[in-house]
């Protein structure tokens, strides 16, 4: 294994329900729906809500609340009825403006009073048992962030997944109010219309001030406009999320959940570390894992942007938020996940681990420093502290448009190294090494512009895998090596796992039996060579790591579609290890798969 490090630079009165406005919608016989339910705020601002609950339930029972900004329709009634189903009341209720007058709806701004007033109107019908839980993720996630500003004492826990924290990790993008969360995402809320696809080129072409790119998308926004008024972490966005002495009295149970490839996972453990920071003695579980946005709130993805999770990590989220409020509202059983207050996923080990701090998910740290050492056409990551300064150069080309220099990939696994960006690369390590936790360092820089900004990007760069495909070439079980092996040199091709269960050949082997070489000639790829050779089973359907066997590469070994041998004389001797009692039979008569990492294999007579 190697660490791979690049870097790039881009520049009160009680709130009152409406009953004149509620109605039984027969949606199906199993629940009692309350659509168009209107409650209204201390400054007479109205909140649609929709309240489920099953149909002829009496007592008054534990609700759930979501709270969201994203009207879906009729999808939306999925929440409410999930949360009866599980012994729930289930209120969903739109922020201000969303259902109402779209005039009134300024993101993030009013959560902190209304759902205080929404809670207090909740915790007063008959219907509720006077214990309230939130859970939800995203902008439902801060939602529950700006409820504990103004602690209602019926909100007895909160679920915030993958939660952003406005102003911190959105809508800004690398601290640039440039993403699609700053114009895009607000056009959609205001105008229900998706943004012109070339408004930022159109921009760029026009030479118009940036604050002119709602009005060249031919909609003029209004919340947009005030974001750009706000570029820094200030007191407008640090307003909205609860302040120190707020966090220091949130003592209420929280569960967190997020994910290492969430784009909000620095604000979900930001809130997590202000929590901790202020209230050394909070109740509040992290679990994170191998998930992205959608994953680390609902049912993660099987495969994660071409990579296979560990079946350990397949964990619904929904149904872990469900067993949490079941914990808090019912005084059910604390899910059997949360064994400490911070639960991780190792990935590529298929295991759960936990520690009681941030810090404590790793024993000992690993110092490494940049330097100008070449390292073929990258540059040097070592252990040892240089013994003088060294600049490396980076320029950044505007009027180059089709590069952003942002590190930022839509997959896990990548076969090239990034472009436009400095590469240092580490000597291979010696031994496994699990990374667990944070990666953080100091860089120096001076620029001729007036700011800049930087990508990071950190990778494991792992020996290129291929699978040897061999053919059925005998089915006999008396093997010529000599013979084996001009059969091979015919019928043999390398490929290489790719993204579902295609695979893309990339060279026919060749052997030269005087030298007892087998080359391989790979069309692309970064090779290295180990003193043994590592194989590993290799099926078309089911690419997981199985029957892992090591043989020395002194030694005969060939695969076929047969599953017994018999040796031949000594000087031709084939050695298996073991291997032909992991060996399994012919699939389709295409004979078995296996891995090799060695881009030249050679063979002793």
């Amino acid at each position: 294994m190697f660490i791979l490090i690049c870097l790039t630079l881009t520049y009160l009165f009680p709130p009152l329900a409406q009953p004149g406005n509620e109605a039984i919608v027969p949606q199906d016989d199993a629940y009692d729906i309350q659509q168009n339910v209107s409650i209204s705020t201390r400054d007479a601002a109205s909140l649609a809500a929709i309240i489920t609950r099953k149909k002829g339930a009496i007592a008054a029972l534990p609700v759930v609340l979501f709270y969201t900004t994203y009207d879906q329709g009729e999808r939306d009634l999925a929440f409410g009825k999930t949360a009866a189903d599980k012994g729930y009341v289930g209120v969903l209720v739109y922020a201000r403006g969303i259902r109402g007058n779209l005039n009134d709806y300024w993101p993030y701004e009013h959560e902190g009073n209304d759902i205080y007033d929404v809670i207090d109107w909740i915790s007063k019908q008959q219907w509720c048992n006077g214990k309230i839980g939130m859970l939800g993720g995203s902008y439902t996630g801060f939602a529950q962030w700006a409820a504990v500003k103004h602690l209602h004492p019926a909100l007895k826990t909160i679920v915030p997944q993958v939660a952003v924290m406005p102003g911190y990790d959105t809508p800004m993008e690398n601290n640039v109010c440039a993403s699609v969360l700053c114009l895009g995402w607000p056009n959609a809320r205001l105008t229900n219309k998706p943004l012109a696809q070339n408004v930022y080129n159109r921009w760029f072409a026009d030479g118009s001030p940036y604050r002119n790119l709602d009005t060249l998308g031919g909609a003029p926004n209004r919340v947009f406009q005030k974001w750009l008024q706000h570029p820094a972490y200030d007191e407008y966005w640090r307003s909205l999320t609860p302040t120190a002495a707020e966090f220091s009295h949130l003592n209420i149970p929280v569960l967190s959940t997020t994910g290492y490839y969430d784009g909000a996972q620095i604000g979900a453990l930001h809130y997590f570390k202000l929590h901790y920071k202020n209230n050394p003695n909070a109740n509040h579980y992290l679990v994170i894992g191998p998930y992205d946005h959608p994953g680390a709130q609902r049912n993660p993805a099987a495969n994660l942007m071409g990579y296979n999770i560990d079946p350990i990590a397949m964990v619904n989220m929904q149904d872990l938020a469900y067993q949490w409020l079941d914990y808090v509202l019912k005084n059910g059983k604390k899910p059997d996940l949360l064994k400490d207050r911070i639960t991780y996923e190792v990935m590529g080990a298929n295991e759960w681990r936990h520690a009681a701090t941030l810090a404590g998910m790793s024993q000992q740290t690993l110092t490494f420093y940049l330097t100008g050492t070449a390292m073929g056409n990258d540059h040097l990551l070592s252990p040892n502290k240089p013994q003088s300064s060294h600049f490396l150069q980076d320029t950044v080309d505007f009027r180059d448009r089709q590069n952003q220099n942002n590190l930022f990939s839509n997959t896990i696994i990548n076969n090239t190294a990034p472009s436009g960006a400095l590469i240092f690369v580490s000597e291979p390590f010696a031994e496994t090494v699990t990374i667990s936790g944070a990666f953080s360092g100091e860089l120096s820089a001076v620029i001729d512009k007036r700011d800049m900004d930087i990508s990071i990007a950190f990778y494991e760069l792992i020996p290129e895998i291929f699978c040897l495909s061999v053919l059925a070439i005998h089915q006999t079980r008396t093997i010529d090596v000599s013979t084996a092996f001009t059969a091979l040199a015919i019928r043999a091709e390398i490929h290489r796992p790719v993204r579902g269960n295609r695979w893309i050949p990339l060279a026919a082997g060749s052997i030269d039996w005087g030298a007892r070489i087998l080359r391989f000639a790979p069309t692309s790829g970064h090779f290295l060579h180990h003193p043994n050779i590592e194989t590993r089973r290799c099926g078309a359907r089911d690419r997981a790591v199985r029957d892992e066997i090591k043989v020395r590469a002194s030694k005969y070994f060939l695969w076929t579609s047969t599953r017994s041998f018999t040796d031949k004389p000594q000087d031709k001797r084939v050695e298996y290890p073991e291997l032909m009692n992991k060996l399994r039979g012919p699939r389709n008569g295409l004979g078995d798969i296996y891995q090799i990492d060695l881009r030249e294999l050679k063979i002793d007579k």
